[in-house]
């Protein structure tokens, strides 16, 4: 089986680096950037490669995945949270326990049929614990995907009125200074936690526009015999 990886995170890489010596796999490539990946399928036949995308930000051409049998990992239990953002949008809605997808790319965003789910957790005090578990549930899920593929069953997503989320942008990164108020400080670290780097960090920003950014956070239960309190996310 030849494989092309599309794939240019640290993690994803890692997931490249676990998966591609896979006994199904005879040969591969890797790509970090469409540029790249358009001009090598020029020259190769659809059915020649079977494309494997991680953590891929931009949209493949239409065209390209109505071509090519192109299979990508979504970190939600889709159709939920498809779109944009998925890791932060759930964590900030206070979603804890997902599932990571593995489905067919077609030319609606995130919208293809699903071939395998598998647990993930959401929980982590920086956005590179979060991660590591994507890391972890990945390789389970390509694995799988290899040991069956071709003779895999599809399911068809069932979407009603689940809209797609947005790509958050740096502006949404903003804390208001009133969320500072809320009685349940989870929700603020969760907003923290889930933007720590690589990704725009949380900020609050005063009347002469200086910003003070939030690169970590840490929230304890308060227990009135356990003043220390303990972690909520270890």
């Amino acid at each position: 089986m030849k494989i092309i990886f599309l794939a240019y995170r640290s993690w994803a890489l890692d997931i490249v680096s676990r998966i591609k010596t896979h006994s199904s796999i005879d040969e591969y490539e890797v790509f970090d950037n469409q540029k790249a990946f358009y001009e090598f399928i020029k020259d190769v036949a659809p059915t020649d490669y079977l494309v494997l995308v991680i953590g891929w930000s931009d949209i493949i051409k239409s065209e390209v995945v109505d071509e090519f049998m192109c299979v990508g990992m979504h970190p939600s239990d889709l159709p939920s949270y498809r779109g944009g953002s998925p890791i932060q949008h759930q964590i900030i809605d206070g979603v804890r326990q997902t599932k990571a997808s593995l489905f067919r790319l077609t030319s609606e965003l995130d919208a293809g049929g699903v071939y395998l789910k598998e647990d993930l957790s959401l929980i982590g005090n920086t956005i590179d614990q979060v991660f590591e578990n994507i890391t972890i549930s990945s390789i389970r899920l390509f694995t799988r995907f290899l040991d069956l593929y071709p003779n895999i069953s599809i399911d068809t997503q069932v979407r009603t009125d689940i809209p797609a989320y947005l790509r958050r942008k740096p502006g949404d990164s903003k804390i208001e200074l009133d969320e500072f108020m809320e009685p349940n400080l989870v929700s603020l670290f969760n907003k923290i936690r889930c933007l720590t780097d690589p990704y725009p960090n949380a900020y609050i920003e005063d009347k002469h526009g200086n910003k003070l950014f939030f690169t970590g956070a840490r929230i304890e239960e308060g227990n009135e015999d356990d003043k220390k309190g303990h972690n909520l996310y270890e």
